[in-house]
């Protein structure tokens, strides 16, 4: 493919997309789940479950910002998801079970994925615009 040709990379832009849907399921899921429950009472957290939303809260900023700023938002998902394990599993001995919580990576991937088909199409532009 000609970089030169297009005016936006297509594979950045089919992986930029499947983030945000992805992302905005995972959204839309966790707030059936909050409303459903009614939601964490963040003022009576004891300090186990407080530390354990710091990690998590930086993942789901991640999904906003990665609306914008693909690299930053992918990059805020996967790490606070990374640090929401290593914090459960240093408070309560053990992995966090189910689905939920590893499903929240796939957003983050896309994102970085398309970070990197936007950095090597620039790359690549830049290279040519070099030789002319």
């Amino acid at each position: 493919m000609n970089c030169q040709q297009c005016g936006n990379c297509p594979m950045a832009n089919a992986l930029r997309w499947m983030g945000r849907v992805s992302g905005l399921a995972l959204l839309g899921l966790m707030g059936a789940f909050l409303a459903g429950d009614g939601g964490p009472e963040l003022f009576r957290l004891d300090s186990r479950d407080a530390t354990l939303m710091v990690p998590f809260a930086i993942a789901i900023v991640g999904l906003v910002v990665g609306w914008r700023w693909e690299r930053l938002g992918g990059l805020m998902i996967v790490g606070g998801v990374a640090l929401f394990y290593a914090t459960h599993f240093l408070v309560a001995s053990a992995w966090p079970r189910g689905w939920g919580f590893a499903a929240l990576v796939v957003p983050g991937v896309f994102f970085l994925m398309a970070s990197g088909f936007e950095a090597c199409r620039s790359r690549h532009l830049k290279a040519t615009a070099a030789m002319r």
